[in-house]
């Protein structure tokens, strides 16, 4: 076998497994707009790195017809990027966005690990869907006594609303309540030139079937905040708009 043709054959290989998990994180794990949300970017990327560019590079240098020791060498580049493979995978797949929950007048996208030790009350809580998260919204307690000792326990360090099962409630029966916060996103348009550039595509894409779009704050585990598009009428997410609606101009966000 020459030496270009054991790349090419490295290459394919490795581009059939790679998109095959890309394919994975992209419309089950991370299905849109959650990719970016997630900050899954910074793993992917040296995933591909090393799986889809350094190994099939590593063979085009190696590789020598009858070179002594070459199957030694070839393992050596197989294992770095199974490792490679394992170690991004594992982490993607354990950063996921696993529930989407609404709180006050902002989304808080959470992984499973981010509600580590956390008590499910409720088990159907626990059930995950096959494809992206759970959508949930989270309410203080009714009780005004068990609302102050809450906020008193997250001011010194207690987890917040949205990291509390036992306050969440199901999104389709307080989607009012996420409405009640929305605001047009003709209001993102002032963030510059791009921004208005991506609200136009956006009402051009989605207008005909929902009608005028609607946007509340995102905020991802990073914690940069994005504008989630959602569908003025069930509130589920549709889009993102990579701007921080906190940092827009006063009376433009409306």
């Amino acid at each position: 076998m020459s030496k270009l043709r054991a790349f090419l054959l490295h290459f394919s290989i490795s581009a059939t497994i790679v998109g095959t998990l890309l394919a994975i994180v992209f419309f089950i794990w991370y299905p849109r707009p959650f990719f970016e949300i997630g900050g899954a970017w910074n793993v992917v990327q040296i995933l591909v790195g090393v799986d889809l560019i350094l190994g099939p590079c590593l063979t085009l240098v190696v590789y020598k017809p009858n070179k002594p020791r070459l199957r030694f060498d070839m393992t050596v580049i197989a294992i770095v990027q199974l490792v490679a493979l394992f170690y991004g995978s594992i982490t993607i797949y354990g950063e996921r966005p696993q529930y989407v929950v609404f709180v006050i007048d902002r989304y808080n996208v959470l992984a499973g690990q981010d509600l580590a030790g956390r008590k499910f009350d409720d088990s159907d809580w626990r059930k995950k869907p096959l494809i992206g998260p759970r959508l949930a919204v989270a309410e203080l307690p009714e009780d005004v006594e068990e609302q102050q000792k809450l906020m008193f326990d997250i001011v010194f360090g207690a987890p917040d609303l949205e990291k509390r099962p036992e306050l969440w409630h199901p999104f389709d029966e307080k989607k009012d309540t996420v409405l009640a916060k929305a605001k047009p996103i003709s209001g993102l348009a002032s963030a510059g030139p791009d921004v208005a550039a991506r609200v136009s595509k956006l009402n051009s894409h989605y207008g005909s079937s929902y009608g005028d779009l609607v946007y509340v704050p995102v905020v991802g585990r990073s914690l940069q905040g994005f504008a989630l598009v959602i569908d003025p009428v069930t509130a589920r997410p549709l889009d993102i708009v990579n701007v921080d609606p906190w940092e827009l101009p006063a009376g433009d966000q409306s």
